[in-house]
């Protein structure tokens, strides 16, 4: 099972914690490593480091990290510390902070943009702070 001679060469198997699709969470996740959601989440998100959102993934909650990248559903607001990257497929609804984005062509944006200056705050576990 653990071979790595039948290692697997997906992505989503390199990453410290997995939510599959067809997997619903409700409440809070807070992580210290890199997580890629595929699965449904309503509850808010707090990770110091990297978050996927993942193409067949829901979430309804808050998202704060490092670096977050959506290619699913986020309804909720979201605080990038470093990177914020939506693919074409992200549909998305609530206000952004961030320090640097990327939007591909064909994603759907509905919110306000904040550009958050980088200071050297790390990242607290409240993820219920707003916006604004």
């Amino acid at each position: 099972m653990f071979n790595s001679k039948n290692s697997n060469n997906n992505a989503s198997s390199l990453v410290a914690n997995h939510i599959n699709d067809n997997t619903n969470i409700n409440g809070d996740i807070q992580a210290n490593s890199d997580m890629r959601i595929d699965g449904n989440v309503k509850g808010n998100i707090v990770c110091t480091s990297k978050v996927v959102i993942g193409r067949t993934s829901r979430v309804e909650g808050n998202i704060k990290c490092s670096d977050l990248t959506v290619e699913g559903t986020v309804i909720g607001d979201i605080i990038a510390e470093e990177n914020l990257h939506f693919k074409s497929t992200a549909v998305f609804e609530g206000n952004i902070k961030y320090n640097t984005l990327i939007v591909e062509n064909g994603a759907n944006i509905l919110g306000s943009l904040l550009h958050n200056k980088k200071s050297n705050t790390p990242i607290s576990k409240d993820a219920t702070e707003k916006i604004g």
